[in-house]
């Protein structure tokens, strides 16, 4: 992946349970709507969601933004979002 892009790529596995996403690149202004409208369609379906911060490589304010505002999304559809690996 090359350094000097904003990219973010998520892999989602569905089948685990909880639902677990891994975010790979970075979460930073630009890319953190990717990450929002992926994940929150989720949120109403399941009781708890794992976000995997392991291969992210940076994030700013904007990406923290991101997920203080899948957080309360999360909480108003009555499910947990779990944070792991963070860096």
């Amino acid at each position: 992946m090359p350094d000097d892009l904003n990219t973010l790529t998520l892999e989602i596995d569905r089948n685990a349970q909880p639902i677990v996403v891994r975010c790979h690149g970075k979460l930073v202004a630009g890319v953190g709507d990717t990450l929002y409208s992926q994940v929150k369609p989720l949120l109403p379906n399941h009781k708890r969601i794992i976000l995997d911060l392991t291969d992210l490589t940076r994030m700013d304010s904007m990406g923290l933004g991101t997920l203080a505002r899948l957080y309360v999304s999360a909480r108003t559809a009555g499910c947990r979002l779990e944070l792991i690996n963070l860096g």
